[in-house]
């Protein structure tokens, strides 16, 4: 939780909890554990609000009463660099609404149970303006990336730009990638269960 030198300041009974506005940085009580975190306000609906924990990287919607503003007395809480930084999987298509929940565990099942223990390392691979990095997400063993493991289960597929005109930097990961994709596409896993999914619209 917060660090326990703002504890004073942060009498939440005394704080105000509203109005909040998208992009406020905020005090919360998450809901796991009961305590208290910095957060940032990514939509307001009437009796909900929608955060994003901006040092450990969850989400969740809360009602208001768990909601601060944070006090004068402790805005450096404000000023501190966010600890989660939010990462893009470089070279995949968002998995389709059919496909997002079981992509989702199937990217957390890499990471606990194919990782463990050791270091994951992320090798920003492209920014843009709207999404920031783009990372290639791999153990530190010989388990390969999250892409090829995605890629391989059918759950979703590489963007057909990268298909069509692979930059020479990215050529040996593009190989494993496509080689893990054509392992799906052959025994017909997931969304390529009725063949070809790839269209002329693709971008």
């Amino acid at each position: 939780g917060i660090n326990a030198e703002y504890m004073g300041a942060l009498n939440v009974g005394q704080i105000p909890t509203a109005p909040f506005k998208v992009n406020d940085i905020v005090v919360a009580r998450f809901t796991f554990d009961n305590l208290l975190y910095r957060a940032k306000v990514t939509k307001v609906d009437r009796d909900k609000i929608s955060l994003f924990y901006i040092d450990y990287g969850n989400s969740e919607q809360v009602g208001r009463d768990r909601v601060w503003v944070v006090p004068q007395v402790a805005q450096s809480l404000t000023a501190m660099p966010a600890q989660a930084q939010p990462l893009m999987l470089a070279f995949l298509s968002p998995a389709e609404s059919d496909f997002g929940a079981d992509a989702t565990l199937c990217l957390r099942t890499f990471v606990q149970d194919f990782c463990g223990e050791r270091a994951l390392l992320s090798q920003t691979q492209y920014t843009d303006s709207r999404n920031g990095r783009f990372v290639l997400l791999r153990g530190s063993g010989s388990e390969g990336s999250a892409q090829e493991y995605l890629l391989k289960t059918g759950l979703t597929r590489l963007q057909t730009r990268f298909l069509k005109d692979p930059t020479p930097q990215w050529a040996d990961t593009l190989k494993g990638l496509i080689r893990a994709q054509q392992e799906a596409k052959t025994e017909r896993l997931n969304i390529w269960h009725y063949g070809e999914v790839y269209s002329d619209d693709d971008e």
